[in-house]
Protein backbone atom coordinates (compact mmCIF):
# COMPACT_ATOMS: atom_id res chain seq x y z
CA UNK A 1 0.00 0.00 0.00
CA UNK A 2 1.14 3.62 -1.24
CA UNK A 3 2.65 5.12 2.26
CA UNK A 4 0.45 8.32 1.75
CA UNK A 5 -3.14 6.16 1.35
CA UNK A 6 -1.73 4.32 4.46
CA UNK A 7 -1.34 7.55 6.35
CA UNK A 8 -4.30 8.60 5.28
CA UNK A 9 -6.28 5.46 6.47
CA UNK A 10 -4.62 5.76 9.68
CA UNK A 11 -5.96 9.70 10.20
CA UNK A 12 -9.61 8.33 9.37
CA UNK A 13 -8.86 5.57 11.79
CA UNK A 14 -7.84 7.75 14.59
CA UNK A 15 -10.76 10.07 14.34
CA UNK A 16 -13.44 7.55 14.00
CA UNK A 17 -11.40 6.45 17.68
CA UNK A 18 -11.77 9.57 18.89
CA UNK A 19 -15.32 10.14 17.77
CA UNK A 20 -15.66 6.56 19.64
CA UNK A 21 -14.55 7.60 23.22
CA UNK A 22 -16.32 10.53 23.04
CA UNK A 23 -19.86 9.49 24.79
CA UNK A 24 -22.77 11.13 24.15
CA UNK A 25 -23.20 12.41 28.13
CA UNK A 26 -19.23 13.84 26.48
CA UNK A 27 -20.28 15.58 23.75
CA UNK A 28 -23.77 16.75 25.56
CA UNK A 29 -21.41 18.24 28.23
CA UNK A 30 -19.07 20.21 25.44
CA UNK A 31 -22.74 21.71 23.46
CA UNK A 32 -23.75 23.24 27.11
CA UNK A 33 -20.54 24.45 27.74
CA UNK A 34 -20.79 26.16 24.44
CA UNK A 35 -23.97 27.33 24.67
CA UNK A 36 -23.23 28.87 28.34
CA UNK A 37 -20.20 30.35 26.97
CA UNK A 38 -22.42 32.14 24.46
CA UNK A 39 -24.36 33.54 27.31
CA UNK A 40 -21.23 34.88 29.53
CA UNK A 41 -20.26 36.90 26.23
CA UNK A 42 -22.93 38.91 26.22
CA UNK A 43 -22.64 39.23 29.85
CA UNK A 44 -19.12 41.26 29.22
CA UNK A 45 -20.07 43.06 26.34
CA UNK A 46 -22.92 44.95 27.77
CA UNK A 47 -22.37 48.69 27.44
CA UNK A 48 -24.99 49.95 29.95
CA UNK A 49 -23.61 47.83 32.53
CA UNK A 50 -19.81 46.69 32.15
CA UNK A 51 -18.01 44.75 34.60
CA UNK A 52 -14.67 45.11 36.16
CA UNK A 53 -14.32 41.60 36.21
CA UNK A 54 -16.53 38.13 36.66
CA UNK A 55 -16.31 34.81 37.71
CA UNK A 56 -19.50 32.18 37.03
CA UNK A 57 -19.94 28.63 37.74
CA UNK A 58 -22.13 25.59 37.00
CA UNK A 59 -22.48 22.46 39.24
CA UNK A 60 -24.88 19.36 39.37
CA UNK A 61 -24.43 16.59 41.74
CA UNK A 62 -21.17 16.78 43.68
CA UNK A 63 -18.94 18.83 41.58
CA UNK A 64 -18.71 22.01 39.51
CA UNK A 65 -19.08 21.44 35.77
CA UNK A 66 -18.50 24.55 34.21
CA UNK A 67 -16.21 27.59 35.54
CA UNK A 68 -15.34 30.49 34.17
CA UNK A 69 -13.99 33.98 35.06
CA UNK A 70 -12.89 36.84 32.76
CA UNK A 71 -11.80 41.01 32.86
CA UNK A 72 -10.08 42.43 35.87
CA UNK A 73 -9.99 41.84 39.54
CA UNK A 74 -7.45 44.66 39.80
CA UNK A 75 -7.46 47.24 37.20
CA UNK A 76 -4.23 49.02 38.17
CA UNK A 77 -2.46 46.20 38.74
CA UNK A 78 -4.03 44.61 35.87
CA UNK A 79 -4.76 41.45 37.62
CA UNK A 80 -6.95 39.34 35.90
CA UNK A 81 -9.98 37.47 37.36
CA UNK A 82 -9.52 33.91 38.02
CA UNK A 83 -12.38 31.44 39.30
CA UNK A 84 -10.25 31.77 42.58
CA UNK A 85 -10.83 35.79 42.95
CA UNK A 86 -13.50 36.37 46.15
CA UNK A 87 -15.29 39.20 46.31
CA UNK A 88 -18.01 40.59 48.38
CA UNK A 89 -21.51 38.36 47.92
CA UNK A 90 -23.55 40.40 50.21
CA UNK A 91 -27.28 39.27 50.58
CA UNK A 92 -26.22 35.65 49.03
CA UNK A 93 -24.77 35.02 52.87
CA UNK A 94 -28.29 34.69 54.11
CA UNK A 95 -28.55 31.54 52.25
CA UNK A 96 -25.58 30.54 53.80
CA UNK A 97 -26.72 31.36 58.14
CA UNK A 98 -30.08 29.71 57.16
CA UNK A 99 -28.33 26.41 56.09
CA UNK A 100 -26.09 26.71 59.16
CA UNK A 101 -29.15 27.44 61.75
CA UNK A 102 -30.69 24.61 60.27
CA UNK A 103 -27.69 22.12 60.57
CA UNK A 104 -27.24 23.50 63.83
CA UNK A 105 -30.55 22.87 64.78
CA UNK A 106 -31.06 18.98 63.30
CA UNK A 107 -27.41 18.18 66.02
CA UNK A 108 -29.76 19.44 68.92
CA UNK A 109 -27.76 22.80 69.78
CA UNK A 110 -30.24 25.14 68.61
CA UNK A 111 -33.97 25.38 68.96
CA UNK A 112 -35.57 26.99 65.81
CA UNK A 113 -39.00 28.27 68.22
CA UNK A 114 -37.46 28.91 71.71
CA UNK A 115 -37.08 32.91 72.41
CA UNK A 116 -33.37 34.06 71.51
CA UNK A 117 -32.80 35.56 75.02
CA UNK A 118 -32.67 31.89 75.72
CA UNK A 119 -29.36 32.30 73.78
CA UNK A 120 -28.79 36.05 74.29
CA UNK A 121 -30.07 36.83 77.61
CA UNK A 122 -28.66 40.36 77.80
CA UNK A 123 -30.97 41.69 74.86
CA UNK A 124 -33.26 44.48 75.00
CA UNK A 125 -37.15 43.45 76.25
CA UNK A 126 -39.04 43.80 73.40
CA UNK A 127 -36.52 41.51 71.22
CA UNK A 128 -36.68 38.47 73.32
CA UNK A 129 -39.43 36.42 72.46
CA UNK A 130 -38.39 36.62 69.14
CA UNK A 131 -37.80 33.10 67.80
CA UNK A 132 -35.02 32.05 65.24
CA UNK A 133 -37.55 30.95 62.58
CA UNK A 134 -38.99 34.28 62.57
CA UNK A 135 -35.66 35.75 62.22
CA UNK A 136 -35.11 33.68 59.29
CA UNK A 137 -38.27 34.26 57.32
CA UNK A 138 -38.11 38.17 57.92
CA UNK A 139 -40.84 37.65 60.22
CA UNK A 140 -39.38 39.26 63.39
CA UNK A 141 -39.99 43.04 63.22
CA UNK A 142 -36.37 43.93 63.44
CA UNK A 143 -36.24 46.82 60.59
CA UNK A 144 -34.25 46.98 57.69
CA UNK A 145 -32.02 49.88 56.92
CA UNK A 146 -33.70 53.55 57.25
CA UNK A 147 -33.14 55.68 53.73
CA UNK A 148 -29.32 56.69 53.64
CA UNK A 149 -28.26 54.86 56.76
CA UNK A 150 -26.43 51.58 54.59
CA UNK A 151 -22.75 53.13 54.14
CA UNK A 152 -23.03 54.45 57.95
CA UNK A 153 -23.47 51.15 59.33
CA UNK A 154 -20.94 49.77 56.53
CA UNK A 155 -17.76 51.18 57.24
CA UNK A 156 -15.92 49.08 60.31
CA UNK A 157 -14.51 46.07 60.78
CA UNK A 158 -16.63 43.76 63.47
CA UNK A 159 -14.78 41.39 65.19
CA UNK A 160 -17.95 39.51 66.77
CA UNK A 161 -21.40 40.32 65.78
CA UNK A 162 -21.93 40.97 69.08
CA UNK A 163 -20.22 44.45 68.15
CA UNK A 164 -22.58 44.88 65.27
CA UNK A 165 -26.03 44.77 67.40
CA UNK A 166 -25.74 48.54 68.81
CA UNK A 167 -26.46 49.46 65.54
CA UNK A 168 -30.40 48.56 65.70
CA UNK A 169 -31.46 46.37 68.94
CA UNK A 170 -32.57 49.24 70.60
CA UNK A 171 -35.03 50.13 67.80
CA UNK A 172 -38.51 49.33 67.92
CA UNK A 173 -39.74 46.58 65.96
CA UNK A 174 -41.96 47.31 63.20
CA UNK A 175 -44.79 44.67 64.03
CA UNK A 176 -45.33 41.94 66.80
CA UNK A 177 -43.02 38.72 66.18
CA UNK A 178 -44.91 36.27 63.90
CA UNK A 179 -47.05 38.80 62.42
CA UNK A 180 -45.88 40.52 59.64
CA UNK A 181 -43.07 40.71 57.12
CA UNK A 182 -40.16 42.72 56.44
CA UNK A 183 -37.41 41.84 54.68
CA UNK A 184 -34.07 42.73 57.34
CA UNK A 185 -30.31 42.11 56.75
CA UNK A 186 -30.29 43.34 60.42
CA UNK A 187 -32.37 40.40 61.45
CA UNK A 188 -29.66 37.78 59.83
CA UNK A 189 -26.99 39.57 61.63
CA UNK A 190 -29.16 39.05 64.91
CA UNK A 191 -29.05 35.47 63.98
CA UNK A 192 -25.56 35.08 63.49
CA UNK A 193 -25.09 36.35 66.96
CA UNK A 194 -27.77 34.05 68.05
CA UNK A 195 -25.83 31.07 66.28
CA UNK A 196 -21.97 32.07 67.74
CA UNK A 197 -24.25 32.15 71.43
CA UNK A 198 -26.08 28.88 70.91
CA UNK A 199 -23.13 26.91 69.89
CA UNK A 200 -21.04 28.37 72.22
CA UNK A 201 -17.82 28.63 69.76
CA UNK A 202 -16.60 32.02 67.70
CA UNK A 203 -18.33 32.59 64.71
CA UNK A 204 -15.56 31.95 62.31
CA UNK A 205 -14.57 28.41 63.53
CA UNK A 206 -18.68 27.39 63.67
CA UNK A 207 -19.12 28.42 60.16
CA UNK A 208 -15.59 26.98 58.80
CA UNK A 209 -17.58 23.56 61.10
CA UNK A 210 -21.25 23.78 59.75
CA UNK A 211 -20.85 24.77 56.48
CA UNK A 212 -17.62 26.04 55.10
CA UNK A 213 -15.70 22.75 55.41
CA UNK A 214 -18.53 20.22 54.66
CA UNK A 215 -19.81 21.99 51.81
CA UNK A 216 -15.47 22.29 50.22
CA UNK A 217 -16.16 26.31 50.15
CA UNK A 218 -12.03 26.90 50.83
CA UNK A 219 -12.69 30.53 49.74
CA UNK A 220 -15.35 32.03 52.00
CA UNK A 221 -15.13 33.85 54.97
CA UNK A 222 -16.44 36.82 56.82
CA UNK A 223 -14.70 39.75 55.24
CA UNK A 224 -11.34 41.06 56.33
CA UNK A 225 -11.15 37.33 57.84
CA UNK A 226 -7.67 35.42 57.03
CA UNK A 227 -8.70 31.64 55.46
CA UNK A 228 -7.31 28.90 56.85
CA UNK A 229 -3.98 27.62 55.46
CA UNK A 230 -4.38 24.67 53.17
CA UNK A 231 -1.20 23.46 51.52
CA UNK A 232 -1.83 22.49 47.94
CA UNK A 233 -4.66 24.77 47.06
CA UNK A 234 -3.90 27.60 44.58
CA UNK A 235 -3.75 31.65 46.04
CA UNK A 236 -6.98 33.06 46.29
CA UNK A 237 -6.68 36.69 46.51
CA UNK A 238 -9.54 39.20 46.85
CA UNK A 239 -10.22 41.75 44.15
CA UNK A 240 -10.28 45.24 44.49
CA UNK A 241 -13.75 46.32 44.84
CA UNK A 242 -15.21 49.09 42.61
CA UNK A 243 -17.50 51.46 42.39
CA UNK A 244 -19.30 52.48 38.99
CA UNK A 245 -19.75 56.63 37.96
CA UNK A 246 -23.20 57.28 35.43
CA UNK A 247 -20.60 57.58 32.69
CA UNK A 248 -19.62 53.76 33.42
CA UNK A 249 -15.93 54.80 34.60
CA UNK A 250 -14.58 52.51 37.95
CA UNK A 251 -12.56 53.85 41.10
CA UNK A 252 -12.04 51.96 43.97
CA UNK A 253 -14.97 51.29 46.55
CA UNK A 254 -13.29 53.57 49.88
CA UNK A 255 -14.70 53.68 53.20
CA UNK A 256 -16.36 50.31 53.31
CA UNK A 257 -16.03 47.30 55.10
CA UNK A 258 -19.02 44.38 55.12
CA UNK A 259 -18.08 42.86 58.11
CA UNK A 260 -20.63 43.49 60.56
CA UNK A 261 -23.55 42.98 58.14
CA UNK A 262 -22.06 38.67 58.99
CA UNK A 263 -25.01 36.39 57.76
CA UNK A 264 -26.69 39.28 56.69
CA UNK A 265 -24.21 40.10 54.00
CA UNK A 266 -20.69 40.20 55.41
CA UNK A 267 -18.97 37.43 53.59
CA UNK A 268 -16.05 36.92 50.64
CA UNK A 269 -16.47 34.11 48.47
CA UNK A 270 -16.10 32.74 44.76
CA UNK A 271 -18.39 31.59 42.13
CA UNK A 272 -17.15 28.30 42.61
CA UNK A 273 -17.72 27.85 46.35
CA UNK A 274 -21.27 29.44 46.41
CA UNK A 275 -21.96 25.94 43.80
CA UNK A 276 -20.34 23.92 46.08
CA UNK A 277 -22.36 25.49 49.05
CA UNK A 278 -25.54 24.78 46.96
CA UNK A 279 -24.63 21.24 46.13
CA UNK A 280 -24.01 20.14 49.18
CA UNK A 281 -27.40 21.87 50.41
CA UNK A 282 -28.85 19.95 48.05
CA UNK A 283 -27.26 16.55 48.54
CA UNK A 284 -27.49 16.04 52.44
CA UNK A 285 -24.03 17.37 53.29
CA UNK A 286 -25.46 20.05 55.16
CA UNK A 287 -28.79 19.01 55.97
CA UNK A 288 -31.83 16.41 56.34
CA UNK A 289 -33.99 16.30 53.47
CA UNK A 290 -36.56 16.94 56.18
CA UNK A 291 -34.43 19.99 56.57
CA UNK A 292 -34.16 21.27 53.20
CA UNK A 293 -37.86 21.13 52.67
CA UNK A 294 -38.14 23.23 55.65
CA UNK A 295 -35.89 25.79 53.75
CA UNK A 296 -37.31 25.78 50.61
CA UNK A 297 -41.31 26.33 51.81
CA UNK A 298 -42.78 29.88 51.19
CA UNK A 299 -43.13 31.10 54.80
CA UNK A 300 -43.80 34.47 54.40
CA UNK A 301 -46.03 35.49 51.32
CA UNK A 302 -45.53 38.21 49.23
CA UNK A 303 -46.80 41.73 49.13
CA UNK A 304 -46.03 45.10 47.46
CA UNK A 305 -42.22 45.34 46.96
CA UNK A 306 -41.78 42.01 49.24
CA UNK A 307 -41.35 38.60 46.88
CA UNK A 308 -42.15 35.40 48.87
CA UNK A 309 -39.42 33.73 51.34
CA UNK A 310 -38.40 30.66 52.72
CA UNK A 311 -35.46 30.42 55.07
CA UNK A 312 -32.70 32.09 53.34
CA UNK A 313 -34.14 31.95 49.69
CA UNK A 314 -36.61 33.22 47.06
CA UNK A 315 -38.86 30.73 45.01
CA UNK A 316 -37.43 31.92 41.44
CA UNK A 317 -39.82 30.92 39.25
CA UNK A 318 -42.19 33.77 39.12
CA UNK A 319 -39.77 36.22 39.58
CA UNK A 320 -36.91 35.00 36.68
CA UNK A 321 -40.35 35.52 34.34
CA UNK A 322 -41.90 38.98 36.00
CA UNK A 323 -38.83 40.73 37.11
CA UNK A 324 -35.91 39.28 35.30
CA UNK A 325 -37.81 38.62 31.79
CA UNK A 326 -37.03 34.96 31.62
CA UNK A 327 -39.30 33.60 29.04
CA UNK A 328 -42.07 30.99 30.60
CA UNK A 329 -40.68 28.24 28.37
CA UNK A 330 -37.36 28.33 30.11
CA UNK A 331 -37.95 28.20 33.32
CA UNK A 332 -37.33 25.56 35.91
CA UNK A 333 -37.89 25.05 39.57
CA UNK A 334 -35.47 27.04 41.34
CA UNK A 335 -34.77 28.82 44.86
CA UNK A 336 -32.19 31.90 44.51
CA UNK A 337 -30.56 34.64 46.52
CA UNK A 338 -28.85 37.70 45.48
CA UNK A 339 -26.57 40.30 46.93
CA UNK A 340 -26.16 43.89 46.08
CA UNK A 341 -24.13 46.47 47.84
CA UNK A 342 -20.86 49.01 46.75
CA UNK A 343 -18.09 46.64 45.30
CA UNK A 344 -19.77 43.49 44.57
CA UNK A 345 -23.19 42.04 43.39
CA UNK A 346 -23.45 37.84 43.34
CA UNK A 347 -26.68 35.57 42.22
CA UNK A 348 -27.06 32.46 43.45
CA UNK A 349 -29.93 29.70 42.16
CA UNK A 350 -30.54 26.25 42.89
CA UNK A 351 -32.31 23.77 41.21
CA UNK A 352 -33.83 20.92 43.45
CA UNK A 353 -35.35 18.82 40.59
CA UNK A 354 -32.08 18.64 38.58
CA UNK A 355 -29.52 18.31 41.94
CA UNK A 356 -27.35 21.21 40.36
CA UNK A 357 -26.14 25.02 41.36
CA UNK A 358 -24.93 27.99 39.34
CA UNK A 359 -23.47 31.83 40.46
CA UNK A 360 -22.19 34.19 38.91
CA UNK A 361 -20.04 37.29 41.00
CA UNK A 362 -18.64 40.64 40.23
CA UNK A 363 -16.55 43.04 41.83
CA UNK A 364 -18.94 46.38 41.41
CA UNK A 365 -22.71 46.40 41.80
CA UNK A 366 -24.49 45.62 38.68
CA UNK A 367 -27.67 45.18 37.42
CA UNK A 368 -30.43 42.35 38.30
CA UNK A 369 -29.64 41.58 34.71
CA UNK A 370 -26.70 38.94 36.06
CA UNK A 371 -29.82 37.07 37.40
CA UNK A 372 -30.90 35.88 34.24
CA UNK A 373 -27.74 35.13 32.85
CA UNK A 374 -27.01 33.21 35.46
CA UNK A 375 -30.36 31.17 35.05
CA UNK A 376 -29.81 31.09 31.33
CA UNK A 377 -26.02 29.92 31.77
CA UNK A 378 -27.69 27.61 33.94
CA UNK A 379 -29.75 26.10 31.14
CA UNK A 380 -28.16 24.05 28.97
CA UNK A 381 -26.89 21.91 31.75
CA UNK A 382 -30.44 21.49 33.28
CA UNK A 383 -31.44 20.72 29.77
CA UNK A 384 -28.92 18.19 28.20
Amino acid sequence: MPPRRLAMLLTVAALGATAAAQSPRAMRGTAATDRAQQVLRALENHPQDPLPGWAAAVGQGRRVVFSQAAGLADLQARRTTTPQTRVRVYSVAKSIGAAAAMRLAEAGRLDLDAPIASYLPSLPAHLRAITVRQLLAHRSGVRHYRPGEWASVSDFNCATPAQALPDFVDDPLLFKPGQGYQYSTFGYVLLSAVLEAAAGQPFDALMRELVFEPAGMNATAIEGRPLPEMPGLPAQPVAVFYDRSEAGRFSPTTGIDASCKYLGGGLVSTAEDLVRFGLALLDGRLVSPAGLAQMLRVHSEGGENHPPYGYGFFPGENVLTTAFSVPVEDVEPAWWHGGSGRGGYAVLILYPKQRAAAAITTNVRASGRLVRATHTMALPFLRP
